[in-house]
């Protein structure tokens, strides 16, 4: 169970982005202390903090395999904070579902196409095994997606990993499409782009690397403030502001080549296990405990789930 947990938590921390400052609204989401949220980075206009912390709250509450609400708030920032999001239409999917009032899971399923919520992977997933054009989990087929929904159809392409394969790469191998816009391949069979420009580097031979001048064997980041650092992308310097983060926005001084260069701000807690404060649901934004109150939310309440211990709203 630990290693599912760990590998959630590594593929969410994978994927990363730069975004625009926009302001939060009040809502159901405060700081521990009572206080409205402070204004997080609006990645593309196309979702805000609160409705992250919102999606994966009532999506959360229908999820039964071992992912806390903090842990999916933390893949969806982090594939936010390097517009890097493996498959757009699926978080936006799950934002949309969950934008208005959900009266349960088989609602939420409906809409959504499936109850597999893990959002650090896209259409392809390791533990993926196709039941006609379904991409279930292995180890619980209750969790699944369903890829007719998508257009897709299912494929396994090796043992104990599916994709649902909607549309075929013109190259199985990462291209840069312009100086900053790239293209890539999963696993052979799904495209997606991914953006340079946000992360301060530009696109060369497929990747992101920075447009600095050439890196030393081994630099590692180098803060030039609280939250802007100096870090080796593709084998040059790059540098960026990490408050343009929402989840990491602190500069993660000696982080190695290659690592995010970023870090939570705060040290309250961390993306894995949440708690339980009454009716509200006490979650990890930032490295800072946030305030989800449940029935706001149309939900009925807080508690903790078995068998993995995890603390959720629940319907």
């Amino acid at each position: 169970m630990g290693e599912r947990i760990l590998r959630r938590l590594v593929l969410g921390s994978l994927l990363v982005f730069a975004c625009d400052r926009g302001q939060t609204a009040d809502g159901p989401i405060t700081h521990e202390t009572g206080v409205a949220p402070d204004a997080f980075p609006v990645p593309d206009g196309w979702f805000d903090a609160e409705q992250a912390i919102r999606a994966c709250t009532i999506a959360m509450a229908c999820e039964q395999l071992g992912l806390s609400t903090s842990m999916c708030i933390s893949s969806l920032f982090d594939q936010a904070d390097w517009n890097q999001i493996v498959d757009r239409e699926m978080v936006q999917r799950m934002l949309q579902c969950t934008s208005k009032p959900v009266p349960d899971c088989a609602t939420l399923e409906a809409c959504y196409g499936g109850t597999w919520f893990d959002l650090s992977t896209g259409m392809c997933r390791v533990d993926g095994v196709c039941q006609g054009d379904r991409l279930t989990l292995s180890y619980d087929s209750a969790a699944y997606v369903d890829c007719a929904s998508y257009g897709a159809s299912c494929v396994n392409v090796a043992s104990n990993y599916g994709c649902c394969k909607r549309s075929s790469c013109a190259s199985t191998s990462a291209t840069c499409i312009t100086e900053t816009l790239g293209r890539g391949c999963e696993s052979g069979l799904v495209a997606f782009d991914f953006d340079c420009a946000a992360s301060g580097r530009i696109c060369s031979a497929g990747e992101c690397v920075g447009p600095g001048p050439p890196c030393l064997p081994g630099q590692r980041t180098a803060c030039i403030s609280k939250s802007v650092a100096r870090y080796c992308s593709g084998g040059r310097e790059a540098i960026y502001d990490c408050a343009r983060m929402p989840g990491h926005q602190a500069c993660a001084v000696g982080a190695n080549p290659g690592a995010l260069p970023c870090k939570p701000e705060g040290s309250e807690c961390t993306a894995s296990w949440d708690s339980c404060q009454g009716d509200q649901l006490v979650t990890c934004v930032n490295g800072f405990r946030r305030l989800v109150d449940c029935k706001a939310l149309g939900l009925t309440g807080c508690r903790v789930t078995s068998p993995y211990s995890m603390a959720l709203c629940f319907f």
